[in-house]
C-alpha cells in the first residue's frame, strides 16, 4: 500500500511531472484529432462516391468495336441478381463558353470534362435528386427532360452547379466542345476532329465536388450522333453500362460470375464493384491518414522522454528518500513499482486529458473555423476546396484504444530506466550522500 501512497506523494509534491502530462495530453490529442478528421473525411468521399457510382460497372476495353446494348443487356439480364442496367456512353473534351473567344482562348485543365451521355428515362430515379438539389432558378433544369431540344436547336449539356456559377453561366447560354474521334472501323490510324455547340440545360449536384467540378451530362443519343463515325445509325452503342442488382447482395460474387459470362461470350469488358472502381482514389485517402499517424506518432515518443527526463530527476532527488524506504525494509521490486507507477499515472492522466481535448475540440470544430474564417479570415478547412458544407470527423475506438495502449508501453518503457537505477541504489549510500 506504501507503493501508491509514495507514487501520489512525489508526483503532487514535484509539479514538474506536468511537463510529462502535458506531453502526454498534447501527442494523445493531435493522434486523436487530427485522424478522426481523415476518417470522417474518408466516410464522406465513400457516401459522395458511392453515390455517384452503381453497384457494379460493366466498362468496354480500350480499342474494343462498338456493341449493342440490347444484346449485351440481354446477356447480363440472365443473372437471376442482376436487377436494372443503364447504358452510358463516355467520352473526353474540352469545353468552353461560346463567349466569341472560344477559337482565341489557351486550353487549360479546367477546361477538360468528362461528358457522360445517359439514357434519362432509364437513370431518372438517381438522376432526379441530383436535378433537385439545385436551388438557383436561373440554373434549375426541368426534371421531365433536360435534355430536350428542337431539331434545329443545340443539344442540352448539364453542368455541376458550383462549375457552372464559376464560369458565369446560367440556363440557356451556349458553350463549345473540342473533341477528338477516331473509328474504329477505319484501317488508319487519323483521328477526326469534333467542333460541335451545346445549350447549357441546368446543372445537377451530386455532393461529390471533384465529380461535380469535371464531369457533364448529355443525352447518350445525341452523343451516339456525334460519335456514330461509320456505325450503323441504328447502333445503341455504348462504353459503360451501370448495373443495379437487388439489396443485400454480395457485389463481389455477382461481378466474378458476370465476368465470366462475359468471357464465355468473349466480350471485351470487365464487370467492377463501385468500391473497385474507386480503389485507387480511396486508397490515396487512407494512405495518406496512415502516414499522418505515423508522423505524428513521433509526438508520443517526445512525451515519453519528458517522462524519463521528470523521473531522471525525482529519482537524483529522492535519494534519501530512497535509502530510507529502503532501510524501512522497502525491497527492490517495491522501489520500481514506485517509479513506474509513477510514469503509468502521468501517462494515462495525459491520455484521458487528451483524448477529452480532443473529443471537444471534434465537437467544436466547425464552429471554431467559422469564427476564425470570419474574424480573421484563417480558414481551416475551405468548404470550397474540399467540396463539403460540414468539417466531418468520426472518432474511431479501436484507433484510441491503441493510442491509449501505446502511451502506457512507451511511458513503461522510458519510466523503466530511472525505476532500475532507483531500485539499484544502495541504502547506505544513499543516506551517507546525504
Amino acid at each position: 500500500m506504501y507503493k501508491f501512497f509514495m507514487v501520489y506523494k512525489y508526483l503532487l509534491n514535484r509539479p514538474i511531472n506536468l511537463l510529462g502530462v502535458i506531453g502526454v495530453l498534447i501527442a494523445t490529442w493531435a493522434l486523436i484529432f487530427v485522424p478522426s478528421i481523415f476518417s470522417g473525411y474518408i466516410v464522406q468521399i465513400e457516401h459522395h462516391v458511392r453515390n455517384t457510382v452503381s453497384d457494379l460497372s460493366l466498362i468496354l476495353r480500350g480499342g474494343a468495336r462498338p456493341l449493342s446494348f440490347a444484346k449485351v443487356a440481354k446477356l447480363l439480364r440472365k443473372d437471376s441478381d442482376v436487377e436494372d442496367l443503364a447504358p452510358r456512353l463516355s467520352w473526353y473534351g474540352m469545353l468552353i463558353p461560346a463567349d466569341g473567344e472560344a477559337e482565341t482562348r489557351s486550353a487549360s485543365d479546367q477546361d477538360f470534362f468528362q461528358l457522360i451521355g445517359i439514357d434519362y428515362p432509364r437513370e431518372k430515379g438517381r438522376f432526379s435528386s441530383w436535378l433537385q438539389a439545385v436551388a438557383d432558378k436561373d440554373l434549375k433544369a426541368p426534371i421531365a427532360d433536360p435534355f430536350s431540344h428542337g431539331p434545329k436547336s443545340p443539344p442540352k449539356i448539364l453542368l455541376g452547379v458550383d462549375k457552372a456559377k464559376e464560369l458565369g453561366l446560367k440556363r440557356g447560354d451556349h458553350l463549345v466542345l473540342t473533341t477528338g474521334f477516331r473509328d474504329d472501323a477505319e484501317a488508319d490510324e487519323n483521328v477526326q476532329s469534333i467542333v460541335i455547340e451545346f445549350e447549357l440545360g441546368g446543372c445537377f449536384s451530386s455532393e461529390h465536388f471533384a465529380f461535380d467540378e469535371f464531369s457533364a451530362f448529355v443525352s447518350i443519343q445525341d452523343l451516339r450522333k456525334i460519335l456514330r463515325g461509320s456505325s450503323p445509325p441504328s447502333l445503341d452503342r455504348f462504353n459503360e453500362i451501370d448495373i443495379q442488382v437487388k439489396n443485400g447482395t454480395d457485389l463481389d460474387r455477382v461481378s466474378e460470375r458476370l465476368n465470366n459470362l462475359l468471357q464465355t461470350q468473349e466480350i471485351p469488358g470487365i464487370v467492377v464493384t463501385w468500391k473497385k472502381r474507386q480503389e485507387r482514389f480511396l486508397q490515396s485517402v487512407e494512405h495518406q491518414r496512415f502516414l499522418l499517424q505515423l508522423v505524428l506518432a513521433a509526438l508520443m515518443v517526445v512525451a515519453g522522454f519528458l517522462i524519463f527526463a521528470t523521473l531522471s530527476m525525482m529519482v537524483s532527488e529522492k535519494t534519501k528518500d530512497i535509502g530510507i524506504l529502503a532501510a524501512l525494509g522497502a525491497t527492490r521490486k517495491g522501489i520500481l513499482s514506485i517509479f513506474l507507477f509513477s510514469g503509468f499515472t502521468v501517462a494515462l492522466a495525459g491520455f484521458f486529458l487528451g483524448l477529452l481535448g480532443a473529443w471537444l475540440s471534434c465537437k467544436n470544430l466547425n464552429a471554431v473555423n467559422d469564427f476564425l474564417a470570419e474574424h480573421f479570415a484563417l480558414n481551416l478547412f475551405p468548404k470550397d476546396v474540399y467540396g463539403l458544407k460540414l468539417i466531418p470527423y468520426a472518432i474511431d475506438p479501436l484507433w484510441v484504444a491503441q493510442v491509449g495502449l501505446g502511451a502506457l508501453v512507451l511511458a513503461g518503457l522510458f519510466s523503466l530506466i530511472p525505476a532500475w537505477r532507483a531500485a539499484r541504489l544502495d541504502p547506505i549510500q544513499s543516506m551517507r550522500a546525504e
